[in-house]
């Protein structure tokens, strides 16, 4: 694949999707977060990188590019019938906060920020918010003071390791390297992770734009069902990254344009859907990526991108693929 790494450097697995993985699959990676990532274990009020969270990812890709239940039973394990060990060691190792302290700077909902941080800022059952310690007070406008010990602020970096324990079966190897490839560059974990937060980048492995073009066009060939749409203007830090996120979410959303999509969702559709009747996840997914250039500088860019209908189930009622015209160019 163009402008991917040959060998990983730590490890020697190949990880390139058109190269082979080696019968006993050892890949190690840095991932440092590009945007602020809200994960966390039994307390949800305190930033934890799960190695379930990580495999549940990677699960998600797989099964995106057309894995079957045989398959990822296969790979990932089940405890549906006789049951099976899944093959895949997961480790989450040198977790590292950065030094930032993550404080959006929005006091009433018409600020922007407001709409995309509006389920960090609502507290959930327990009355205490993800985002604040002391919300922030529309009337005075005073600014919240941020939940420091519930997020990991961009910057922040963990090392992943995958093995192999056993050798993958040889009909799902091709499909389940180029998942590996898609969520290194296109993965995210965390509360709000389909809307920019929780994204990374491979710290060791940098990539040029073509580079993730090529990848993409991979995915669209095992599944082309699979939507990507890049921004056409590329930035050269990450600050405005959620806010060109939160705009292009409002503007697909809005009543002018969105249609079944609705502002506020109160239906299912391809944006997701929280409320009585149950919940649906969403979809597409607004994601940055950092990107290199010829020169040697840093960008960054966002991508938005729509899994498959087929992942969603296909018994449902509500059309739930943005068609082109809702993207704003």
């Amino acid at each position: 694949m163009a402008q991917e790494p040959s060998r990983n450097r730590k490890t020697g697995g190949r990880v390139r999707s058109q190269d082979g993985i080696s019968i006993a699959m050892k890949i190690q990676a840095t991932l440092n977060f590009i945007t602020p990532c809200f994960c966390a274990g039994a307390n949800r009020l305190e930033a934890e990188i799960r190695a379930p969270s990580i495999r549940g990812e990677l699960r998600w890709w797989f099964r995106c590019l057309g894995g079957t239940k045989q398959a990822e039973d296969a790979i990932f394990g089940s405890v549906a019938g006789n049951g099976c060990a899944s093959l895949l060691q997961v480790r989450v190792s040198d977790i590292t906060r950065a030094n930032e302290i993550y404080s959006p700077t929005h006091t009433q909902l018409t600020d922007p920020g407001a709409y995309l941080h509006y389920y960090l800022d609502v507290p959930p059952q327990n009355g205490q918010s993800r985002l604040w310690t002391t919300p922030p007070d529309p009337k005075t406008r005073r600014r919240g003071v941020p939940r420091r010990e519930s997020c990991l602020p961009a910057g922040s970096s963990f090392v992943l390791r995958l093995h192999a324990m056993r050798r993958i079966p040889d009909e799902y190897r091709e499909q389940f390297k180029l998942a590996i490839c898609a969520m290194l560059r296109f993965g995210s974990i965390g509360f709000r992770h389909t809307r920019g937060f929780g994204a990374w980048n491979w710290s060791e492995e940098p990539i040029f734009f073509s580079g993730l073009e090529q990848l993409t066009k991979e995915v669209q060939k095992v599944a082309p069902d699979f939507s990507f749409w890049f921004a056409p203007n590329a930035a050269n830090n990450r600050d405005g990254l959620l806010n060109q996120i939160e705009t292009r979410l409002k503007a697909i959303r809005k009543p002018s344009t969105a249609g079944v999509q609705g502002f506020p969702a109160r239906n299912p559709t391809a944006l997701g859907h929280t409320g009585a009747h149950g919940r649906q996840a969403s979809a597409v997914r607004f994601r940055p990526v950092q990107i290199q250039t010829k020169k040697g500088d840093t960008q960054y860019r966002v991508v938005i991108f729509q899994a498959p209908d087929r992942v969603l189930g296909a018994n449902v009622s509500e059309p739930r693929r943005i068609v082109p015209e809702f993207i704003p160019k």
